[in-house]
């Protein structure tokens, strides 16, 4: 069970990650910038990447979900473009998005 200091610090956390997901918003809106959050996977954990132009070089795909899977589908890199903006930001094809600002 946990105990009441456990969970005020997971909620404690969880206004900073909010708060600092806002905060890198506002900044994108003002900069002009399109930050995606992508998961990485279980090694790399959840990734956030600031695209500056609207040139992104990447491809999303729908995965998942369908007539015989369980679970919402996930919008994945399909494909990423050699030398774009993608791969030069390390942009992985077996990501999947998380959000966009």
């Amino acid at each position: 069970a946990k105990t009441a200091e456990e969970g005020a610090k997971k909620e404690g956390a969880e206004v900073v990650d909010a708060t600092l997901g806002a905060a890198a918003a506002a900044a994108a809106a003002v900069t002009g910038t399109m930050v995606v959050e992508f998961d990485a996977g279980s090694n790399g954990g959840i990734k956030m990447v600031s695209f500056k132009t609207p040139q992104v070089g990447l491809a999303l795909v729908l995965s998942g979900g369908g007539c015989c899977a369980s679970g919402k589908p996930k919008v994945a890199v399909k494909a990423v473009d050699k030398k774009g903006q993608a791969e030069t930001l390390g942009v992985l094809k077996t990501w999947k998005v998380v959000s966009i600002n």
